[in-house]
């Protein structure tokens, strides 16, 4: 599925979550996210998720990610993030960890669209995300959360 959205040379952001904390320190499991990601079209970015603890090397060296981002990244029309994340203007905070839940604790979820994989069923570009976000089809709710004030959307 990957490989037939993804060119071969293309840019692609991985948004977090891509190994497991639980077993970042299985020679096996390592083994696997590594020919995994060999299998892969395209050049890899990654935001780190709140799983990612492994170390930069295993990421850049082992598994031939371009570069390895903790936090989020921010251009002129985007904020790239793992966890959602507050927003300006008319910025769209393209992110991943809610897991298709739509429901964002203690964050209003204007200009915020999840692209976990599994809501859209495919990997999907950011043109097509922000145009998703425009066409109404994804729309977030708001939820207080009184013990977590940080963001953090997971229940």
């Amino acid at each position: 599925m990957h490989n037939k959205i993804v060119g071969k040379d293309e840019p692609f952001l991985f948004l977090g979550d891509l190994t497991e904390e639980e077993y970042e320190n299985s020679p096996y499991y390592n083994d696997v996210v590594k020919r995994l990601i060999k299998k892969l079209n395209g050049q890899f970015y990654m935001i780190r998720g709140n799983n990612d603890t492994a170390k930069d090397d295993f990421y850049l060296n082992e598994c031939g990610f371009v570069r390895v981002f903790s936090g989020h990244v921010e251009t002129d029309k985007a904020i790239y993030s793992h966890i959602p994340c507050n927003v300006t203007g008319n910025k769209i905070n393209i992110h991943g960890h809610i897991h298709g839940s739509k429901l964002y604790w203690n964050i209003q979820p204007k200009n915020h669209i999840d692209v976990y994989w599994k809501l859209w069923n495919r990997p999907i570009k950011i043109s097509e995300a922000i145009e998703l976000y425009n066409s109404g089809l994804y729309v977030g709710e708001y939820k207080q959360h009184p013990e977590n004030g940080n963001g953090d959307v997971h229940e």
